[in-house]
């Protein structure tokens, strides 16, 4: 039985996003709110990786192994070129004006051409509550987390997706 040669190169549909939109392009800082933004990460920002992998929360949802500040900063470089390579958008949450960073948020297994990506996201105990995700998560992921919250019995716990 002959296979389907269909390939996404030669589909009479155009793409989503075009090859070379992220990979030609720097990784913006997008502001959030008077007081957040979402920025790349930098090696500075390796230390927050270090602890919020000691995390047991973000450990049981992300399962990141445990990383030194080299393993960190090698991370923070591997997701610069996952959006080189238009894989991935990791952004630190942070203060505005390049402020320090207090979690994480992105999209990663991209699909450009189909239009599709995971969202995720990150925060360290010690910033839990304090709105920093909700500055982080697109109105929809806002919507969805409220009604988490309303339904949830006992304290509000936010699993985090994995991360790459």
């Amino acid at each position: 039985m002959p296979q389907p040669t269909t390939s996404f190169s030669t589909s009479p549909i155009p793409p989503v996003v075009p090859t070379g939109r992220l990979r030609d392009s720097e990784q913006p800082t997008l502001p959030l709110s008077t007081d957040a933004e979402l920025r790349p990460w930098r090696p500075a920002d390796a230390q927050v990786l270090v602890a919020a992998y000691q995390d047991p929360d973000i450990r049981h949802w992300n399962r990141p192994a445990p990383v030194s500040p080299d393993g960190a900063r090698d991370k923070i470089a591997h997701w610069h070129r996952r959006w080189h390579d238009e894989q991935a958008a990791i952004w630190a949450v942070a203060g505005s004006a390049g402020g320090a960073a207090v979690g994480l948020a992105g999209i990663a297994d991209m699909n450009l051409h189909g239009g599709s990506a995971e969202f995720l996201y990150w925060l360290p105990f010690v910033n839990r509550g304090a709105e920093a995700a909700g500055r982080g998560r697109p109105p929809p992921a806002r919507i969805s987390s409220s009604a988490r919250r309303r339904s949830a019995r006992g304290p509000a716990r936010w699993p985090s997706p994995r991360t790459r």
